[in-house]
């Protein structure tokens, strides 16, 4: 879905304030997204099908 949409794990890791391993690691399941950076996800942008925020609340969900 993220290739889908033409981001980059280095892209939204960057949009997250984390380096890209970290990213990979939630993408991948073997690490829970934290509580803040959903939090942030949620209150900071709304979803839209083109948004990089909307895809990281779907792989979170």
């Amino acid at each position: 879905m993220r290739e889908d949409s033409d981001y980059t794990q280095e892209y939204i890791a960057k949009l997250l304030n984390v380096n890209q391993r970290t990213y990979s690691r939630y993408e991948n399941g073997e690490h829970a997204i934290p509580l803040t950076i959903l939090s942030f996800l949620q209150t900071h942008k709304k979803p839209s099908p083109k948004n990089a925020y909307s895809y990281l609340l779907l792989i979170a969900a």
